[in-house]
Order: structure tokens, then C-alpha cells, then sequence
């Protein structure tokens, strides 16, 4: 259970990936290239991700449609009351 932990928190933090490119000298021209290469697609996965996320929201406007026909069932009632109940 504390190796478990201990693994989540050095995965998190990145130790391990920064051992690996610490062990041997990398020039200061390739290094900024490099950093700038994982900004570049931090931002890019983020703005990926938030965009999926978005269409996600906007597609279902009235909320996720539930895999059982006795919700889709009740909920199509309740769109056909509030039809019939404004037109009285």
C-alpha cells in the first residue's frame, strides 16, 4: 500500500522522467527546442480536451440520454405535459 502511494506521488511530480533526461548533457539549444515542443503540446492536448468536452455538453441539452427506455419514457411525458399544459 506505501509502494502503491509512494508510486502515485513520484509519477505525479514526474521524478522519474526527469531522472532519465538528467543522466546524460543535453546542449541548451536542443533543450529549449525540446521544452518548447511539451509546451506547445500541453496546450494543444488541453485545448483538444476542452473542445471534446464541450461538444459533449452542448450536444445533450437535456441532460444524458439514460440507456433505460423508462427514463426516455418519462422523460418524453414530461416534454408532452408541458406542451399540452401551455396551449390551455
Amino acid at each position: 500500500m506505501a509502494y502503491k502511494s509512494l508510486d502515485i506521488i513520484l509519477s505525479r511530480n514526474k521524478v522519474r522522467q526527469t531522472l532519465r533526461m538528467e543522466e546524460r548533457h543535453e546542449k541548451k539549444g536542443v533543450k529549449r527546442r525540446r521544452l518548447s515542443s511539451q509546451r506547445w503540446r500541453k496546450r494543444f492536448a488541453d485545448e483538444v480536451c476542452f473542445s471534446s468536452l464541450s461538444h459533449l455538453l452542448f450536444a445533450y441539452p437535456f441532460g444524458v440520454p439514460s440507456g433505460s427506455q423508462e427514463g426516455a419514457a418519462g422523460q418524453e411525458d414530461s416534454r408532452s405535459r408541458s406542451l399540452t399544459d401551455s396551449s390551455v
